[in-house]
């Protein structure tokens, strides 16, 4: 059924109703099947998000630790700029 679809999809219950559902229960039922196909699993999406900050927390602290390296070996900056750039 569509609704226990969307929970398992980590949408609410009736989140896949159209605001103006056809008058056939089938094809109603065909759209929702259809749009929870295409959409992503928000619990996955939460897990994969929360793994993915730290190492983002992690490269922005990596950078900016290289740019004062790179600044004490060049004061104008010019080589943080260019190889951080990339």
């Amino acid at each position: 059924m569509p609704g226990e679809c969307e929970g398992i999809q980590g949408f609410p219950a009736g989140w896949t109703l159209p605001s103006n559902p056809p008058d056939d229960p089938e094809k109603l039922d065909t759209l929702r099947y259809t749009a929870l196909g295409n959409a992503v699993t928000v619990p996955v999406i939460e897990w994969l998000a929360r793994r993915i900050l730290p190492v983002l927390e992690r490269m922005k602290a990596d950078e900016k630790e290289a740019r004062g390296a790179m600044r004490l070996v060049d004061p104008s900056g010019s080589y943080a700029v260019s190889s951080l750039s990339r």
